[in-house]
């Protein structure tokens, strides 16, 4: 397990050490990084927690277009409750260690520095007893295919890798700047996590894909059923609808959830690089463009969700697909 004051008086002395001045040149960089990866995270965990919805909502509409009757069987979480929790819980360690890079890079207080380190060591280890704890869940619940291809994520590598390095911290932050240290040694087992996370997530996404296929074929027999029960003066508000309906299922599918990681992966890799450099003005142009990509690409994310629940709201109507639809 790792020792929170350990984590918080390596970064301590190496901010006394080295001084403000030495760190000032991460510290935009590192804040609009911090800001991405949480507004990423943020957006991702409603896509994970909604995707067990999702299933049983193909589920159902499957059973509509079969002219079959609903059943409990249709309402169970295609993937187990812990894999959901794994994947949050990932996330969560990768925003909590842009938290702590940023707390290092900016702050004065030593009150924020124990809370960055201790939201580290805390979604370390918390991840690490997710995972020791996962063998029995998956040897007893995979059976589905959703919860087969979920129980092939193994993030073991890169939080052992980031349980070993906070604990051998003290040996090299006497000898190298605290940012700098930080997202060097952070650079394979962080670079890891993320890129397991998005192979995992394009997996997820084929799943999806068939899911909105099955609830827009559904949803075509619900309208067409509609439609024969409507009214000449209704029928223009009925298209309305219906073009609405699927749109919102089209921009839903076209959300790739795994491309946000593939570029809080590369704005990581810049972040890396710049570390590893001179720190020439170009150097620090390179690294800004990276990040202002991934940062564009979460607003475009964001802005898509938001305009389909705004949609939701104006109609007054209660959403019954899409996993981002959901609060």
């Amino acid at each position: 397990m790792i020792k929170n004051t350990q984590l918080l008086g390596l970064i301590l002395a190496t901010v006394l050490i080295e001084g403000c001045t030495a760190v000032s040149i991460y510290q935009d960089p590192v804040a609009k990084y911090q800001t991405a990866v949480n507004t990423a995270s943020d957006a991702i965990r409603p896509y994970l927690l909604g995707v067990n919805d999702l299933n049983a909502k193909a589920n159902l509409y499957d059973k509509v277009s079969l002219n079959l009757p609903w059943g409990t069987e249709d309402l169970t979480n295609a993937i187990p409750t812990k894999e959901i929790q794994l994947r949050l819980q990932a996330l969560s360690c990768i925003a909590s260690y842009a938290n702590a890079l940023a707390a290092v890079a900016s702050s004065k207080d030593v009150s924020n520095l124990s809370q960055a380190a201790q939201t580290l060591g805390d979604s370390v280890n918390g991840l690490n007893e997710t995972i020791q704890g996962l063998a029995s869940v998956r040897s007893s619940n995979a059976a589905g295919t959703l919860a087969k291809q979920a129980a092939k994520l193994d993030l073991s590598a890169p939080v052992t890798s980031l349980v070993t390095l906070v604990g051998t911290l003290a040996i090299e932050h006497a000898q190298t700047k605290a940012v700098k240290t930080g997202i060097l040694n952070g650079e394979q087992p962080i670079n890891q996590l993320i890129g397991l996370l998005k192979s995992d997530l394009q997996s997820l996404t084929l799943a999806d894909n068939a899911s909105y296929a099955s609830i827009k074929t559904g949803m075509v027999l619900l309208y067409n059923n509609a439609r024969g029960k409507t009214d000449a003066k209704d029928l223009m508000a009925l298209i309305d609808q219906f073009i609405q309906d699927s749109d919102r299922i089209e921009t839903l599918r076209a959300l790739q959830v795994d491309s946000l990681l593939s570029d809080m992966q590369s704005a990581h890799t810049a972040l890396v690089t710049f570390a590893k450099s001179s720190k020439k003005p170009e150097d620090l142009s390179a690294l800004a463009s990276q990040i202002d990509v991934f940062t564009a690409h979460v607003k475009l994310f964001e802005d898509a969700i938001s305009s389909i629940k705004t949609t939701l709201n104006s109609t007054n109507k209660k959403a019954l697909y899409g996993n981002y639809t959901s609060g």
